[in-house]
């Protein structure tokens, strides 16, 4: 079992700084050896995919078609092609963007384009299913209306930038412009061309599979190579989650992170601010991963994304509340996970009682009386908030917890405990859970955390209690979610389920032994797909390698 502080010993050879311009052939060239299996291109797929599935086949199949297409729309010429996966979060929610860990795989699904350069700025942009993405023509030095350098969180938050994002939201472009965009502000000096660009992936829409933020990397893996750019995968995440911003989210950079250092049959546990590999430890044998799709749809640029955003202001607002309040702690504090036990260095009972300095909930008014107009102003201007109040001890609660659960994980993986693991998942779900079960009927869940309750757990914790079962309250799951991890829970052999991924929508997991899988699956049919009128859609998770460039050679 493996462990290190460091990335070279967990590189893919996907990624590597600059090593695109080696993977480029002709589009015939990949026809071709598409056609024809060749030998060496099949050996690239298996590295990514592992033994034992017929994933390589399909993708074959895949790249041929995507060469057939882009000689058809554009002639022949160089190309190269990338692909970037989904992910699964085992543990470390809505985390990343506040310095948690994050204890990542990816997953057989993903995105694969093929992108050539072309002689003008011409961006051309097709998709293999051209019904569910229309072809786009736009230009590439029109992707940064109004950017002179500088700041690019200034930028993306200006309002030509934001009134652009709104206009465009849910289109697929969008995430394609915004790669090209933040490559753009970041290497200025780079003689930029127009890309012919062809896409194709089975990555669930909008089911926190993260499959915009694979368009995202697939799109920066594929002009950095084109470009021959040298960037350390360290900061090509980070700039990926940057990318994001362009389309109006603010999130960290979990997700790409994930997809770029993800490692055949095995977790990668990834910290933040900044990013690092921490550990890698090998998938249990003995446990199966499934993911289930609810069937309602979280789409991160519809109304969604300005709850997650209200969210991770609340977490801003919390940590400022606290470095006002207890000023002898201020310096110590740059993101919440700084007020973790495990950063904090101090028994679990005191993290509890500083929860006290942390108002139970707060109106905007009150927020900008208390921290001042321009502090006030650059927390709230992400998003806006009709439900009046924000609960802001709640959320703290929940990322604070989250972070003590997720630093866990990787050491109880290479332990093999993975029962403890799963009641981790189980607690995990608890603070995100919106509805709760009373003799079969579900109704609304509220975690609420007055005062008296946290003093009640500052006494379990002196007694020896973890913060860590403390769920806190995120509330992004929705009841038929919440639904589903109950009845998988009721399964024999399932060790523990949550939501996945940033939520309102979209999938859940759960953790169970090999044997039970097929009691889980007839179960979710039975509980949760068939009163809906809903087909199965289920998905057995198996490591697979991080996104890169496709070696033809």
């Amino acid at each position: 079992m493996r462990r290190t502080g460091t990335l070279s010993a967990h590189m893919n050879p996907s990624n590597t700084r600059g090593s695109g311009r080696s993977c480029l052939a002709t589009a015939s060239q990949w026809l071709s050896a598409a056609e024809a299996a060749s030998p060496r291109l099949q050996a690239s797929l298996r590295g990514i995919y592992g033994p034992g599935t017929d994933v390589p086949a399909r993708r074959l199949v895949r790249i041929r078609d995507l060469a057939a297409r882009f000689l058809s729309l554009f002639g022949d010429g160089p190309v190269i092609v990338t692909r970037a996966p989904g992910r699964v979060n085992l543990m470390g929610r809505h985390i990343d963007h506040q310095g948690g860990h994050c204890n990542m795989l990816a997953i057989e699904h993903d995105l694969y384009i093929m992108a050539g350069l072309r002689g003008d700025a011409q961006l051309r942009l097709h998709n293999l299913d051209d019904s569910a993405f229309p072809p786009y023509v736009g230009d590439v030095h029109a992707v940064l209306p109004g950017y002179v350098g500088g700041d690019w969180r200034a930028y993306v938050d200006s309002t030509p930038v934001c009134q652009q994002a709104a206009r465009e939201a849910g289109q697929w472009q969008q995430y394609v412009k915004a790669a090209i965009a933040r490559l753009i502000a970041t290497f200025p000096e780079t003689p930029w061309q127009g890309l012919n660009i062809v896409a194709a992936g089975d990555i669930p829409i909008a089911a926190g599979l993260s499959s915009s933020s694979a368009l995202v990397v697939a799109a920066a893996e594929a002009i950095a190579g084109l470009y021959g750019l040298s960037i350390a995968p360290e900061r090509f995440a980070e700039m990926c989650g940057e990318a994001e911003w362009y389309v109006g989210a603010r999130g960290g950079a979990g997700d790409q992170a994930a997809m770029k250092f993800a490692q055949t049959g095995h977790v990668v546990q990834l910290s933040f601010h900044p990013l690092r590999v921490e550990q890698v430890a090998p998938w249990p044998e003995e446990c199966s991963l499934l993911v289930f799709n609810s069937g309602i749809l979280a789409r991160k640029s519809a109304g969604a994304r300005n709850t997650f955003n209200q969210r991770v202001a609340c977490y801003h607002i919390a940590r400022e509340i606290v470095k006002l309040r207890r000023p002898d702690l201020a310096e110590r504090i740059g993101h919440l996970r700084d007020l973790a036990p495990f950063r904090m260095a101090v028994p679990d009972a005191r993290i509890a009682e500083l929860m006290l300095t942390v108002p139970e909930r707060m109106t905007r008014t009150e927020i900008t009386t208390l921290l001042g107009d321009e502090r006030a102003a650059a927390l709230l201007a992400s998003h806006t908030w009709d439900d009046g109040h924000y609960y802001l001890r709640s959320v703290a609660m929940f990322g604070i917890t989250e972070c003590e659960r997720s630093r866990r994980c990787s050491r109880l993986l290479e332990d093999g405990a993975t029962q403890e693991i799963g009641r981790l998942m189980t607690v995990s779900h608890d603070g995100d859970r919106v509805s709760c079960s009373a003799r079969g009927n579900y109704g609304p869940n509220g975690k609420a955390y007055p005062d008296s309750e946290i003093c009640d757990i500052v006494d379990r914790c002196r007694a020896g209690a973890s913060l860590a079962d403390e769920p806190g309250a995120y509330a992004c799951s929705t009841p038929e979610i919440d639904h589903m991890v109950d009845t998988s829970l009721r399964v024999a052999g399932v060790l523990g389920s949550q939501l996945s991924g940033a939520g309102l929508g979209g999938c859940m997991m759960v953790l169970a032994q090999h044997e039970s899988v097929p009691a889980v699956i007839e179960a979710m049919e039975r509980e949760h797909y068939t009163p809906r009128e809903l087909p199965v859609m289920a998905h057995i998770c198996r490591p697979v390698g991080g996104s890169g460039t496709i070696a033809l050679a």
